[in-house]
């Protein structure tokens, strides 16, 4: 990462397939306990809206709506934390 980098950088914008049964699974498998049923849903809505009309998305896409949601304090920082871990678990398998 450069001097003015953002944390975004880290993550890929290159764009994978993300079938809808397993972008359903990535939410079921959550172990966070901070994360309340109606956080849940949405973190689930505002992630669909980036999957493209062929089902991709990318890890950038992912984190940067996630920490948007943090940083307006919709989720916690656990519960981003703990998405995010989903989100790496799954793409990096």
């Amino acid at each position: 990462m450069g001097f003015f980098s953002s944390p975004s950088d880290k993550y890929s914008q290159e764009l994978k397939h993300l079938p809808v049964e397993d972008f359903k699974r990535i939410f079921r498998g959550l172990k966070t306990k901070s994360l309340s049923q109606d956080e849940e849903d949405l973190a689930h809505r505002e992630l669909e809206k980036h999957i493209t009309n062929d089902g991709k998305i990318s890890m950038r896409n992912v984190y940067n709506t996630i920490h948007s949601l943090k940083n307006k304090k919709m989720i916690s920082l656990n519960d981003e934390e703990d998405l995010m871990g989903a989100f790496e678990d799954y793409f990096n398998k």
